[in-house]
């Protein structure tokens, strides 16, 4: 291939890149969650042992039918039981529950007649950890309550003004004598 050629490619292929920067995601907190299914039951007079027994790997069994889960998680204890499913990112969280809804119904009748019907809860991952976009460190060779009590008075009464800022001091204190 000449020169000329090779210009012109690499010409042509900056181009589609150019064209295609404006469809680039950029985001200072990413929205893409993965969604995160519970599905919780109770057995009542029961052990873990038997709640295994009678309603978890039943329920683990037909939900590992399921397409496009990442991990399955479960918990059996006295009088109760959850399972915790996780999917890929690019599953549609509406289909999927109503898959599991529909699995969940065809199985319930054959399932021990003292379970509570399965509750199915969907959450993503963002909710279960909030994030923090700023945090201060505040040193000092005062004692801990007058550290705290500083920083509430100067910065949250000052931070608190905007409408748009959330203030959660977490107390981390020791001492630096």
């Amino acid at each position: 291939m000449s020169p000329f050629k090779v210009v012109i490619a690499f010409l042509f292929l900056a181009f589609l890149g150019l064209l295609a920067i404006p469809t680039i995601p950029v985001d200072l907190l990413p929205t893409r969650t993965t969604p995160i299914f519970t599905i919780s039951y109770s057995l009542p007079d029961a052990t873990p042992e038997v709640v295994e027994r009678e309603a978890t790997s039943p329920l683990e069994n037909v939900l590992s039918q399921l397409t496009q889960v990442k991990n399955i998680y479960s918990i059996s204890g006295y009088n109760k039981g959850t399972i915790q499913l996780l999917f890929n990112s690019d599953v549609n969280p509406d289909f999927k529950k109503f898959e599991l809804s529909s699995l969940i119904r065809q199985l319930y009748p054959k399932l021990n007649q003292g379970l509570s019907y399965p509750i199915v809860e969907q959450r993503s991952r963002e909710t279960e950890t909030q994030k923090i976009l700023l945090a201060y460190r505040l040193n000092s060779k005062l004692a801990p309550y007058q550290i705290k009590r500083t920083a509430v008075d100067v910065f949250k009464t000052e931070l608190s003004r905007i409408a748009a800022v959330q203030c959660k001091f977490r107390t981390h204190l020791q001492n630096n004598h």
